[in-house]
């Protein structure tokens, strides 16, 4: 290293130190010096971006002009080769998350028996349960609800939050149980509704991966997910995680009240079919396109399913996804139907499958472009285009695989519109309403 280097080197403040910190998570492919970066203005640090043929990274452009106009620019995207480690599309960390599903499902299956019977015997006596949640937890709710009545045989609603923490106006949850769901378990509505239901003497349960969180302290029992830690903003394990711990609820507690526990032989292999039907997803990707409006349908407890798909669809790549129950769209939001609209139709073998494949003609007949993630060769066949999973699982669970299925589907989409699934526009890890 010449003398003239090395002085340049030991004249680095601090700031410039952080900036080679910054630069550690690039390909270093032609970059100019930190200060280079951090000192001169917008202008330059293009000059020398052309000069290095054009190699660095637009993300050194936007932080010199952050500098001189004291604001970061939102929406820009990557406009070279070079991006950041972790969010190449070869390594991004939010399709790490999507692949350690199989090992998420098989830790609580292997791990959460214990505590879910010891949950299951809690819930024994119980009248009626309430599950509270926000967001994608709400959803995996729904698919609770469904669990709890179809396979423990109680009555189960979803709580109003608002009721609690705004209009000082709960209901009565005496002689029942509350389950409070939040992956982060800072939601303070949904710990609201958990102190109530604790204050009126009903079971009360938190799940959440964080079991030290405000809901785990506010609640009597936690069920702790066991997914590890999920740093990207969409959820993807921790929603997987939380459908798996329902179900080990729903069978555990149906065994404490004598009915006909639930099986889940098969589920861990049915996730781990869907992580890996990325090139069929990638096609289903391919064949939607650009549309600026997909409708996501799904029946029974396929429902819940559906309304997790729209959610990431809508979170990663910022179209508007529409869900319905398949029951629901036939009373009314039918009549929207234009001719070329993408309809995403999440099917099963079982109870629905007659009426999901009349479903799939009559769409069709109206002009819409059919789509579908099944495990129903007919309504495969019969789609403009699909994801066949044929891992033998409970219809009772096939929802959980699905959504897999649709979260890779959601960053397809993101890809296909250019929209980084990393960072969703306005949205945070964790989200607190009251």
């Amino acid at each position: 290293m010449s003398a003239k280097k090395s002085s340049a080197n030991r004249r680095s403040n601090p700031s410039d130190r952080a900036a080679i910190s910054r630069l550690s998570a690039y390909e270093m492919l032609a970059l100019p010096s930190p200060s280079a970066v951090q000192n001169r203005p917008a202008r330059s640090v293009r000059r020398q971006r052309r000069r290095a043929g054009g190699m660095l990274p637009r993300a050194l452009i936007l932080y010199a002009e952050a500098r001189s106009l004291g604001r970061w620019r939102r929406g820009d995207r990557w406009s070279c080769s070079v991006v950041p480690l972790g969010h190449h599309p070869q390594s991004m960390s939010l399709r790490s998350e999507i692949a350690e599903q199989p090992a998420v499902v098989r830790r609580l299956l292997d791990e959460g028996w214990p505590e879910a019977r010891a949950l299951g015997r809690a819930l024994t006596r119980v009248e009626h349960i309430t599950l509270a949640a926000r967001g994608s937890s709400d959803n995996a709710a729904t698919y609770g609800k469904y669990l709890l009545e179809s396979v423990a045989g109680v009555v189960t609603a979803l709580a109003a939050p608002s009721l609690v923490t705004r209009y000082q106006a709960p209901p009565s949850y005496a002689h029942g149980a509350v389950i409070g769901i939040s992956q982060s378990g800072a939601s303070p509505d949904v710990a609201g509704v958990v102190a109530e239901g604790r204050r009126a003497g009903a079971v009360t349960i938190a799940f959440t991966n964080q079991p030290r969180s405000k809901l785990g302290r506010t609640a009597e029992y936690v069920f702790a997910l066991r997914a590890g830690p999920e740093h990207e903003v969409a959820a993807t394990k921790t929603y997987t995680a939380t459908c798996v711990g329902l179900a080990l609820l729903a069978a555990t507690t149906a065994e404490a009240r004598g009915r006909s526990a639930l099986s889940l032989a098969g589920l861990a292999e049915a996730v781990d079919e869907a992580v890996n039907a990325g090139r069929d997803v990638e096609r289903l990707a391919r064949a939607i396109g650009h549309a600026p409006t997909v409708i996501v349908l799904g029946r029974g407890y396929l429902y819940p399913a559906a309304l997790e798909t729209a959610l990431k669809v809508k979170e990663l790549a910022r179209v508007w996804a529409e869900p319905y129950s398949s029951a629901d769209f036939a009373h009314g939001p039918r009549t929207l139907l234009r001719p070329r609209t993408p309809v995403l139709l999440l099917t099963s073998r079982g109870a629905t499958e007659a009426e999901a494949r009349s479903l799939v003609a009559s769409l069709a007949e109206r002009g819409a472009r059919v789509y579908a993630i099944t495990n129903d060769e007919r309504v495969a066949e019969k789609a403009r285009e699909a994801v066949l999973l044929r891992a033998p699982v409970s219809e009772t669970l096939v929802p959980i695989s699905f959504v897999v299925a649709g979260q890779q589907l959601a960053v397809a989409l993101a890809r296909r519109h250019g929209r980084d699934p990393e960072r969703p526009a306005g949205l945070a890890k964790v989200t607190r309403t009251l």
